[in-house]
C-alpha cells in the first residue's frame, strides 16, 4: 500500500485528500448518519478512483520503453550522419578521381547503411506501438501525418 502511495503524483494525492474531504463533508452535512447522501458519495468517489486507476496509464509510456525507443532514435540518426557521408564522399569523387570498383563499394556501404535505417525506423515504430498503440495504428491509417 505503501509503495502504491510514494508512486502516486502531487495531483492524485491531492484529488484523493479532496474527494476524502467531501466524503467527510457530505457525512457531517447529514447529521453524522449514513444515509442515502453519504452512501451516494462513496461509491462516487470509489467509482472516481477506479476509473482513474483504469486510465491513468493509458497512453503513458514506461520509461524502460521510451529509453528504448529513444536509444534506437539517437541510432538511427548516427547511422543517417554515416550515410550523408558516404554519399557525400561519392558525389564529390565523382570527376575522375574514383574508380568504377570504388564508387560501387561506396554505394554498397551506403545501401547497406540506409537498410539498418530502415530497420532501425521500423524497430522505434515498434516500441511505441508496445507503449501506445492507438497512436501508432492513428499514423498508419494516414491521420496526424506530418509529411514534408
Amino acid at each position: 500500500m505503501r509503495e502504491w502511495w510514494e508512486g502516486l503524483t502531487v495531483q492524485q494525492k491531492g484529488g484523493g485528500g479532496l474527494t476524502l474531504l467531501a466524503i467527510v463533508l457530505t457525512f457531517v452535512v447529514a447529521g453524522g448518519a449514513w444515509g442515502q447522501p453519504v452512501l451516494i458519495a462513496v461509491f462516487a468517489a470509489v467509482a472516481q478512483f477506479g476509473a482513474a486507476g483504469l486510465f491513468a496509464g493509458h497512453g503513458k509510456a514506461d520509461p524502460s520503453h521510451a529509453q528504448a525507443s529513444v536509444r534506437r532514435l539517437f541510432l538511427l540518426g548516427k547511422r543517417a550522419a554515416e550515410s550523408t557521408i558516404l554519399a557525400t564522399e561519392a558525389f564529390e569523387q565523382t570527376n575522375g578521381k574514383l574508380t568504377a570498383a570504388e564508387l560501387k563499394a561506396k554505394m554498397g556501404r551506403l545501401s547497406s547503411q540506409l537498410s539498418y535505417i530502415e530497420e532501425d525506423a521500423v524497430h522505434a515504430i515498434e516500441d511505441w506501438r508496445l507503449v501506445h498503440p492507438q497512436a501508432v495504428k492513428l499514423v498508419e491509417e494516414g491521420n496526424n501525418t506530418n509529411d514534408d
